[in-house]
């Protein structure tokens, strides 16, 4: 009996035991199957959410709607998406690329031009790639006035119809390679009032039709010699207003159909033989507001189309004979504020012809000029010339009158035109300048080694500045004294000969 009743009681101990344990299983089951009737609910909801924000987003157009950044359109139609202008403005400084504000865009997906502006308080850091190439019709894109510090890789997609690109104003210092690679109607890129200082080789890749090129007014100092290489319809490139101090003929390689260089207000100090001479097709060139001191007679060589040559606000002072020999279509030249002491015919003769015709200006006032000879040619040049502006303009220059000095009697002549040709750079030298053509031509002093050479011919041998008497008239006077010596001689002999014979 004793033995029957710790058996049921070892029973009933173990059966309790049992349903002790399983109650937490049991309830650690029923909370799964709760998280399991949860969950669906959950994930339902945040699916209905995202199909929402897809089947019903903010119209781009809408006036009435509180966004992160608000934007204009043009023709003002809110409903049907066939915007084709978008003018929008960022005011805030939170819209991150994640920001479901810019699912705004799918509305208006005929957009083909688009402008974004960063004002006050607003920000944008990044191009918005994911949210504009699904704008398959767009030609003309702006960013302006963002702080975007560099332009990666691809950053504007593979655009198929975009001609137009303009991000001024946003703080850019990097051009990485390929940047804007693989825009096939690009036609215009401006990319000026930045802080670019970088600008990878590979950067315009593949822009078959871009035309112009605007760099100007940012931090560039130097290019890689392949930087626009592959640029072959490129006609008008602009980098002024950088800090470039060196270029060479590389610099330019691949760009031979380039019509206009813009290259003032940079660092340059010399430019050496053949600078230019991959640009056969260049028609203006600006290289003013730089700090240009020496041109070699071979730095414009190639360039028989230029029309337009500014090299105002340098610190040349003198010009090598040859210098524009290699470009006689020049009908404009600014050589204005510089120091020069003189430009000489030999100089100028190559572009004569086309001076004397009413449609050509030069400007050479605001030089260091010294009133002699080799200034002779103004004289003629203001009656022959028939535009009035270019007359105006050489009745302006001025020119300072040599020192008078009494030569001792133990000085050469020629040590005496030394030292009235050394004048110095004080103010007190600027009073002496005078107007150049308020002195008669025949008294303008000429210094020994420039006598036979800026002797002027008669006005019959002056037709058209034909000038070939300056190079041959030494060869003359040689000539005409070689003559006189045999006659001399045969004179002589002929008398000497008639005495002995008496």
């Amino acid at each position: 009996m004793k033995i029957k009743m710790a058996a049921l009681s070892h029973m009933l101990y173990t059966i309790i035991l049992l349903y002790l344990c399983a109650i937490p299983i049991e309830s650690r089951h029923r909370e799964r199957d709760r998280k399991k009737h949860r969950e669906p609910s959950s994930l339902a909801s945040q699916q209905h959410h995202i199909i929402e924000s897809k089947v019903m987003p903010i119209n781009l157009c809408s006036k009435q709607r509180d966004m992160k950044l608000m934007c204009h359109c043009t023709p003002d139609n809110n409903d049907n998406g066939k915007a084709h202008k978008a003018e929008c403005w960022i005011f805030r400084s939170d819209l991150s690329i994640r920001d479901p504000d810019w699912t705004a865009f799918h509305t208006q997906t005929q957009l083909q031009s688009l402008v974004f502006s960063v004002h006050g308080s607003g920000n944008l850091s990044f191009i918005p790639t994911s949210v504009i190439q699904p704008l398959k019709h767009l030609e003309k894109l702006t960013i302006e006035y963002a702080q975007i510090h560099e332009i990666f890789g691809f950053a504007f997609g593979n655009f198929t119809r975009i001609h137009n690109i303009s991000l001024p104003n946003n703080q850019i210092r990097v051009i990485s390679a390929y940047a804007f690679a693989n825009h096939m109607e690009l036609q215009e890129l401006n990319i000026c009032r930045n802080e670019i200082y970088e600008i990878d080789p590979f950067a315009f890749i593949n822009l078959p039709n871009l035309s112009r090129l605007n760099l100007e007014r940012n931090r560039i100092e130097m290019l890689h010699e392949d930087t626009f290489e592959n640029l072959d319809k490129l006609s008008e490139l602009s980098l002024s207003h950088n800090i470039i101090d060196v270029i060479t003929r590389e610099t330019f390689k691949g760009i031979g159909n380039l019509w206009i260089l813009k290259l003032d207000n940079n660092k340059l100090r010399y430019l050496g033989d053949n600078m230019f001479s991959e640009l056969w097709s260049l028609i203006e060139l600006d290289l003013g507001h730089n700090v240009i001191e020496i041109i070699t007679g071979r730095a414009f060589d190639g360039l028989n189309n230029l029309k337009r040559l500014k090299l105002d606000y340098n610190r040349m002072k003198s010009l090598e004979p040859g210098t524009f020999a290699p470009t006689p279509a020049l009908t404009y030249l600014n050589l204005m504020r510089n120091s020069l002491e003189s430009i000489t015919m030999i100089t100028i003769q190559p572009l004569m012809n086309n001076l004397v015709n009413h449609t050509s200006m030069m400007l050479i006032k605001d030089n260091d000029f010294i009133c002699d000879c080799r200034l002779a040619w103004i004289y003629d040049l203001r009656n022959l010339t028939k535009n009035f502006e270019l007359r105006y303009s050489l009745e302006e220059v001025e020119c300072r009158k040599p020192r008078e000095e009494k030569p001792s009697l133990d000085v050469g002549y020629e040590n005496v035109l030394k030292q009235q040709n050394d004048y110095s750079d004080d103010e007190s030298n600027d009073d002496e300048k005078v107007n150049l053509l308020t002195l008669q031509k025949r008294e303008l002093p000429c210094p020994q080694e420039y006598r036979e050479q800026f002797e002027h011919p008669s006005t019959r041998e002056f037709i058209g500045f034909d000038l070939s008497w300056i190079r041959s008239s030494a060869t003359k006077i040689c000539s005409q004294s070689l003559w006189i010596l045999i006659l001399a001689l045969v004179s002589h002999s002929y008398c000497t000969l008639t005495a002995y014979l008496r």
